[in-house]
């Protein structure tokens, strides 16, 4: 199987875009919030009440062409200010981190709309001064995509479903 040639959401803003049909998508990842705030906290407690990185990196693998993307990134990206300025406020401390996130799908992804909804998302219009680089990393997640020990968080939803077999390179 190629991985590369798999299905794929349809491009651009239109009607039948993924970018405008993509609301049941958008509710199960909000049902899905609570486990990412769990998984967040414990990685937070686990570093001992503070992000040691001075830039925290970031993946949504499956990311698609539509908002939802945006939507989940923002919410990790303030879910993690939030836990960062606790932290501020009660230790002294003067620590948000920068952010690096990685936007992944396959290269036929329509990445060009994506950064289009950017310019109109407020990801950027946290409650903190953001420092947040974002990048498209078009690929499959079945070929290795970072070096070893680069992510700190990565995030998937609505994408193994859509593969048929496993790669055999994978198995």
């Amino acid at each position: 199987m190629v991985v590369m040639n798999v299905m794929n959401m349809n491009p651009g803003d239109g009607a039948t875009s993924y970018a405008n049909n993509s609301g049941l998508q958008k509710a199960v990842i909000s049902e899905t919030l609570p486990l990412v705030d769990e998984t967040l906290k414990a990685m937070f407690s686990a570093a001992n009440g503070r992000f040691h990185a001075k830039c925290l990196k970031l993946v949504d693998l499956g990311c698609s062409s539509g908002p939802n993307t945006l939507f989940i990134i923002s919410y990790i990206l303030n879910a993690i200010e939030d836990l960062c300025s606790n932290r501020i406020n009660s230790a002294n401390d003067h620590h948000l981190p920068e952010f690096e996130v990685f936007l992944n799908d396959l290269p036929d992804n329509d990445f060009d709309n994506l950064f289009k909804l950017l310019l109109n998302s407020n990801l950027f219009n946290g409650k903190k001064t953001r420092h947040c680089f974002l990048y498209g990393l078009p690929g499959s997640f079945y070929c290795r995509l970072f070096p070893s020990n680069t992510l700190h968080f990565a995030y998937s939803s609505y994408s193994l479903h859509w593969l048929s077999q496993v790669d055999q390179e994978v198995v």
